[in-house]
């Protein structure tokens, strides 16, 4: 988690967690992913891919 702390557009804490805090979206400067091996294994999504993969359970709060 270091190594991505040093790369994340922000900090830590304006990050967006999912609810059990088990993922993470960070924001990379464009170009960083490529830049650091250890993101390799993490996909690389835009605005819109990103806004579609957060609209499911893992991430939002039940309506109660």
């Amino acid at each position: 988690m270091d190594e991505i702390n040093a790369v994340i557009v922000g900090t830590p804490e304006t990050q967006r967690y999912s609810i059990d805090d088990s993922l993470i979206v960070i924001k990379l400067h464009q170009g960083d992913h490529n830049e650091y091996t250890f993101l390799a294994d993490y996909p690389v999504q835009g605005h819109s891919e990103i806004l579609e993969s957060l609209n499911n359970y893992q991430w939002k709060q039940p309506i109660p």
